[in-house]
């Protein structure tokens, strides 16, 4: 009966299963996840780490040898983490964004990398919580100063040259455009390509346009 009533519904059950056998530490407190090509990557705000668990043969194990954290003296608390999608030569495996807004280069064969990020002009950091990338733009969301931040990437990362892959200060994402909706409520965003979706706390989506910059 209760398959042919998923035939009726349009309804297809799925079996879960947990990603790889045992647990992951009492300690670990997972509060975001994001897969980058076959790996997975788990994100604990409280520990102010990342974990990576990756397919083999016989499942997912757990990479012990992943470094990508605040164990660094020169990295604040990780608050939110993004895959990569911007081509760069040295390969990072995703991205981190620090309280103090700044990013950090995660790999899976070296210890992370700390890449500068040009604050905003005047108005500086409030508190950026999250960050997503679409090719070789990256977004920041500042929820508490009601602003969303866009950085060009110029170039590649090479940690023997003193460059940064973001130069410029970033662009106010809505600039021109009078109709903007407030930021300040949103938990997450995410693009595909030419909408930037928002989600907000009450659990509604708002889909924005680009509509042009003025530098911020």
């Amino acid at each position: 009966i209760t398959h042919n009533l998923d035939i009726l519904d349009g309804i297809s059950r799925q079996v879960y299963q947990p990603i790889i056998a045992g647990d992951l530490g009492e300690d670990l407190h997972i509060d975001q996840l994001v897969t980058s090509g076959k790996d997975v990557y788990a994100l604990d705000k409280a520990q102010s780490k990342v974990i990576r668990v990756f397919k083999t043969a016989t499942g997912y194990e757990l990479d012990p040898d992943f470094q990508c954290s605040s164990a660094s003296q020169d990295v604040e608390q990780l608050v939110d983490i993004a895959p990569v999608t911007f081509i760069d030569e040295s390969h990072p495996s995703i991205v981190a964004l620090d309280t103090s807004g700044n990013l950090i280069w995660c790999y899976t064969n070296r210890s992370h990398a700390l890449i500068d990020l040009a604050p905003p002009s005047g108005a500086g950091w409030n508190s950026p919580t999250q960050i997503t990338s679409f090719e070789n733009y990256l977004y920041v969301l500042d929820a508490p100063a009601n602003a969303i931040w866009l950085y060009t990437k110029h170039g590649r990362y090479d940690e023997s040259l003193p460059d940064t892959p973001f130069p410029d200060a970033p662009h106010f994402y809505f600039g021109i455009t009078e109709k903007r909706p407030s930021v300040i409520d949103v938990l997450d965003f995410s693009i595909d390509r030419e909408p930037l979706y928002l989600l907000k706390a009450d659990g509604s989506v708002v889909s924005c346009y680009f509509a042009g910059y003025d530098v911020g």
